[in-house]
């Protein structure tokens, strides 16, 4: 069985794309695993040699690669959320974990607002946007890795 041969690191970031689209945010990818893989001594390392020299870096680079394509993110991964009141004078702040949803998300805000106060939406200012479907994560609303959100009397858009 024969084996490859080793690409440089130019070969392999030529097959790369520059860039990748992810929660709607263009992201750099060619430039930041350049700086990964390195150079040695002026003279591009082969990726296989760089991978044994830096396995660090290439635990990191395998991770940051996986992580562009996972639909789902851990359970372990939390968000800060700041939820300013209806009226602006109360702020609070949730470290909540990405798979969450809104509506532990509702929970929380409602454990720390009084209990006579209006029946209230989630937004945010811009995009202009409300979170009603309670049953999505944190995660598929983009409330990651942190958000700042308002609450709007309901209608009031």
């Amino acid at each position: 069985m024969s084996h490859p041969r080793p690409q440089n690191a130019d070969e392999f970031l030529s097959k790369l794309p520059n860039s990748v689209l992810k929660d709607g945010k263009i992201i750099g990818i060619r430039e930041d695993i350049k700086e990964l893989l390195g150079k040695s001594n002026g003279v591009p390392a082969t990726v296989k040699e760089n991978m044994v020299k830096n396995a660090e870096g290439t635990r990191s680079l395998r991770s940051s690669a996986s992580s562009l394509y996972r639909n789902l993110p851990s359970g372990d991964q939390f968000t800060t959320i700041r939820v300013k009141s209806e009226d602006g004078n109360s702020v609070f702040d949730f470290n909540m974990k990405y798979n969450q949803t809104i509506a532990d998300l509702r929970d929380a805000i409602d454990e720390k607002r009084p209990s006579n106060t209006t029946v209230y939406d989630v937004a945010t200012n811009f995009p202009k946007r409300r979170f009603d479907e309670m049953e999505k994560s944190l995660y598929e609303c983009g409330l990651v890795p942190n958000a700042a959100v308002i609450l709007k009397p309901r209608y009031a858009f």
